[in-house]
């Protein structure tokens, strides 16, 4: 498996933000924040590599 550090880092971050935006009723920068992403882009980065879909999408997938 080559994964870089990089990538793992931010494998970990989207999957911590994956549970707090199912779980929990936060801002996506609030979560972006809370989970070391340094903008809600990054973090729409590393959800798009990994989930292939954009944080508010999923969040207002929750909210149905």
């Amino acid at each position: 498996m080559e994964l870089t550090v990089e990538n793992y880092i931010n494998n970990v971050r989207a999957e911590r933000a994956y549970h707090e935006l199912k779980h929990l009723k936060n801002n996506l920068t609030q979560i972006a924040i809370n989970n070391g992403f340094s903008s809600i882009r990054t973090m729409n980065r590393a959800f798009d590599k990994l989930y292939g879909e954009s944080t508010s999408k999923i969040k207002k997938k929750r909210s149905k």
